[in-house]
């Protein structure tokens, strides 16, 4: 690891959507998760529910940061000294490489071009703004709580059964949707990581994408978790 050099900054090349993508995204997360972690180059967000990649090309050494705008400010978290969970240095951060979904097992289910994403984008900030969830099916998106038809987008997400429907929080959706503006087109995966709980995966490859934790499935009008 490089030495640590407190309050070293780094501009960031990216929109200022992007950044402030992150920084709304940090500000919900637990003290622990308040930072942008660098590790190989990749940049890593995460706030238990979302984890965004992104790979910076080499022109952030690895280490912690805060961000603030465009800029990241080198910073050191606090040590945790409360088990082994954590490999060194101990600090109560997880292990992102844990996240891994492994691309090369999982099956692409549908490929999301720019202009959807901010469709999806679009309506997922106005169902965040009402605190409400998304459900995914394998035709599009819809608000969950009740049907608005303003609230609907046709997508083929390409998954099965037909009758399946995914959930997922409008505010964790739209930081997705938001991240995906990156790319002129994202692939959709589905990676289950548990028996009953299952996380979609947005994006290109571990180095260039978004995960979201589902909040739970419904077939045949039976809730499925």
């Amino acid at each position: 690891m490089d030495a640590i050099v407190t309050g070293q900054k780094f501009e960031l090349v990216q929109p200022n959507f992007h950044s402030g993508n992150w920084s709304r995204m940090l500000a919900d997360a637990d003290d622990r998760l308040k930072y942008v972690r660098v590790m190989d180059g990749v940049a890593s967000v995460f706030d238990k529910f979302v984890l965004i990649r992104h790979d910076l090309g080499g022109a952030v050494p690895d280490g912690f940061y805060l961000i603030d705008r465009k800029t990241l400010i080198r910073t050191q978290p606090p040590a945790c000294y409360g088990g082994s969970r954590y490999s060194w240095p101990n600090n109560e951060y997880p292990d992102i490489e844990a996240c891994n979904p492994d691309f090369a097992t999982l099956s692409v289910l549908g490929k999301i071009d720019r202009a959807s994403a901010e469709i999806m984008m679009s309506i997922a900030d106005r169902v965040r703004r009402r605190e409400g969830d998304i459900r995914i099916t394998p035709d599009g998106i819809s608000l969950r709580q009740h049907d608005d038809p303003e609230l609907r987008h046709r997508e083929s997400f390409g998954f099965t059964p037909d009758d399946l429907e995914i959930y997922v929080k409008g505010s964790h959706f739209c930081v997705a949707m938001t991240e995906l503006l990156r790319y002129d087109y994202s692939y959709f995966m589905i990676r289950r990581y548990h028996e009953d709980g299952i996380c979609l995966v947005f994006g290109h490859n571990w180095n260039n994408c978004v995960l979201v934790t589902a909040l739970g499935m419904n077939r045949h009008g039976q809730h499925l978790r």
